[in-house]
């Protein structure tokens, strides 16, 4: 009995230095591309990846609605704005989205006046690059929406607008 006291606690205390070494000594990933804050350039593309025109590149807001080949509607556009505007402008496009409410100023209600006068593509370009969808680097504002919204779902994202807006 007292061997299999002794083996179980030898096995316990090898378990518990294994989870320790994996824990404090094991793979950190010291060995990664990362950016440091100071570093102006960005680490090389990963192999098979698609080029971008220019970093931070606008698309052509006028010629994105043009392209499209499958009409864009109203309830592709729910779908995309729950993927990349919800969180911020709410469900009801009211602004009162959960991260929104942290940030200063507040993101703008979809269904305002303001809003639904936009032609298409300044509505476009606004949610590129509108207040808070930019960045300042070096110097120079870059749209932070316009790497993460496929140009395809833009016109899509329109009409959704225009459709909070109606209400």
């Amino acid at each position: 009995m007292k061997t299999l006291i002794g083996i179980g606690i030898a096995i316990a205390f090898i378990a518990a230095a294994i989870a320790a070494s994996l824990l404090f000594i094991g793979p950190r990933m010291k060995e990664q591309q990362h950016l440091l804050p100071y570093q102006d350039s960005t680490c090389p593309a990963p192999e098979g990846s698609v080029p971008v025109e220019g970093a931070g590149a606008w698309p052509e807001a006028d010629s994105i609605a043009a392209t499209r080949i499958v009409p864009p509607t109203a309830a592709a556009g729910k779908v995309y704005y729950g993927y990349y505007c919800e969180f911020c402008h709410g469900e009801k496009g009211d602004g009162n989205g959960p991260v929104g409410e942290s940030y200063v100023p507040r993101p703008a209600d979809l269904r305002a006046e303001v809003i639904r006068h936009l032609s298409d593509s300044a509505l476009i370009k606004a949610m590129l690059g509108g207040p808070g969808h930019s960045v300042e680097r070096n110097g120079t504002l870059r749209p932070v929406l316009a790497r993460i919204i496929p140009p395809g779902d833009l016109p899509a994202l329109v009409k959704y607008v225009r459709v909070l807006g109606s209400d």
